[in-house]
């Protein structure tokens, strides 16, 4: 189910005009570390990207990389969480 997923939104966004980079953990790995490493790899391979979509830790990676960064999140960049987990119920206003 979830590569049936990511493929769909990838064909989604394409048709929609977007340029679509898939970054990957790995399948099944949930450390804080590997999300901060692919999140370090998507800033590195897309500078100028506008947009990232993520299950929540990729979200939550991405974010604190924009920081790094010095992207400002919404004004620069567009985050959005799919997971619903805990950490996107945070009091933490993205």
């Amino acid at each position: 189910m979830r590569m049936k997923r990511r493929r769909y939104s990838a064909k989604y966004f394409r048709r929609k005009g977007c340029e679509v980079v898939d970054i990957s953990v790995g399948y099944n790995t949930f450390t804080t570390e590997k999300y901060q490493d692919a999140a370090a790899r998507a800033f590195e391979t897309c500078n100028d990207m506008d947009g990232i979509l993520g299950v929540d830790m990729a979200a939550a990676a991405c974010l604190r990389e924009a920081q790094l960064r010095g992207r400002k999140v919404p004004e620069d960049l567009s985050i959005v969480a799919i997971d619903g987990t805990i950490l996107q119920k945070s009091d933490r206003k993205f």
